[in-house]
């Protein structure tokens, strides 16, 4: 049941770093095109 719990943990953290990288990196990509 713990690991279960830490798995969960894990994968939504990796998610929202991921969501943060790319949601940087869109972001500067947007400014560039307008």
């Amino acid at each position: 049941m713990e690991e279960l719990i830490i798995g969960v943990i894990v994968v939504l953290g990796i998610r929202i770093v991921l969501k943060g990288v790319f949601g940087f990196f869109g972001a500067n990509d947007y400014r560039r095109d307008r």
